[in-house]
């Protein structure tokens, strides 16, 4: 301690350290042994989604061996049973006690599918899968958060930029669980930083030569861009659980996808859905008005309502996808011409 570098000298230290108590991987009777990698990527045939795609194995009986996961200093033994754990943890404590490295036995917890909070996150496994969700504190934090902006933004208020940046990490570390989320942080990043000279209504940069002077201290308050409200909305109905749902990040069930085709090019657009051995195709013509609007907008609009289409229609079924389109915070200006749908069966 007190280089400059001294994270980097703990962290190389801890991987050194791991490496000695893993030890020889080839030894039998070594709680790390495996002796083969087993690879399970996407376009191999054989390839199964509910499990990872690099896996440490035994060989001779096909078993994922037990294995030491590492954060920092902080390590998590994984195995296919108690014992498993309970070997794995005994030799980091044993070994990292040779080495002069403290380990305190009392914070050592025994092996459960559910364990507390680990990075932010809490684990869980059940007979659905592996799934991550958030603490229960910071879930509740976040939506008091949330609702609070949506109140100051609404009476056209400008925010403190301090407690912006804070609510702005709080939704970065909660990314990490909820990948979901990501898109509607931006307005909160575009709004910390609208201040500065260089930054257009809103909130993004632009070029300008000479670039204007940046003052030295930001202000205390911040106007907030026009998408941030939008965002807020976003987040308001992500958040509206009472409690942090679950995100199943390995699952035991297997969906099979089909995929079509949605387009528009020129006066014209189209698209198909499948579902079963059925596959639906619809074509139009977008209106005069529409039609003056740019290639993106009439692209994504078309994607947008020919799957909300298709929900309505029934052609998609809405209880595999756990929502349905009453949910929708927003609905999109249709611009599309009358759309004669055709059912072709395969």
């Amino acid at each position: 301690m007190g280089m400059k570098n001294s994270p980097y000298v703990c962290i190389k230290g801890s991987l050194l350290a791991l490496e000695l108590i893993q030890g020889d991987h080839w030894d039998a009777s070594n709680p790390f042994y495996w002796n083969a990698v087993k690879l399970n990527l996407p376009g191999d045939p054989c390839y199964d989604p509910c499990k990872s795609r690099i896996e440490k194995v035994d060989k001779a009986t096909g078993k994922l061996v037990a294995m030491i996961v590492s954060y920092v200093n902080d390590m998590r033994a994984t195995g296919a049973t108690s014992k498993e754990c309970w070997c794995i943890m005994h030799e980091v404590a044993s070994k990292a006690s040779y080495l002069g490295i403290q380990v305190e036995a009392r914070k050592t917890r025994p092996p459960a599918k559910r364990l507390g909070p680990w990075s932010g996150s809490m684990v869980i496994t059940d007979a659905n899968g592996i799934a991550v969700k958030a603490m229960q504190d910071k879930w509740d934090k976040i939506k008091e958060q949330v609702h609070q902006f949506l109140k100051l933004v609404d009476a056209g208020q400008d925010l403190d930029r301090k407690t912006l940046e804070s609510v702005h990490g709080s939704l970065v570390y909660l990314q990490r669980t909820y990948p979901a989320i990501t898109p509607y942080v931006k307005g909160f990043h575009l709004s910390i930083d609208a201040w500065r000279p260089d930054r257009d209504t809103d909130g993004w940069r632009v070029s300008r030569t000479p670039s204007p002077a940046i003052p030295l201290f930001p202000p205390a308050k911040v106007q907030p861009v026009p998408r941030l409200r939008a965002d807020l909305l976003a987040l308001t109905e992500l958040f509206s659980p009472s409690a942090p749902p679950l995100r199943y990040i390995r699952s035991t069930t297997i969906w099979e996808a089909k995929y079509g085709f949605a387009d528009a090019s020129g006066s014209g657009f189209g698209c198909t859905l499948s579902e079963g051995e059925d596959i639906h195709y619809t074509c139009g013509i977008w209106t005069d008005m529409d039609s003056q609007n740019s290639s993106n907008y009439r692209e994504l609009s078309n994607l947008v309502e020919s799957l909300e289409s298709g929900f309505q229609t029934g052609q998609l079924n809405t209880q595999r996808f756990g929502f349905s389109l009453t949910t929708l915070p927003w609905r999109p200006y249709s611009g599309r011409g009358t759309r004669p749908a055709v059912n072709l069966t395969t």
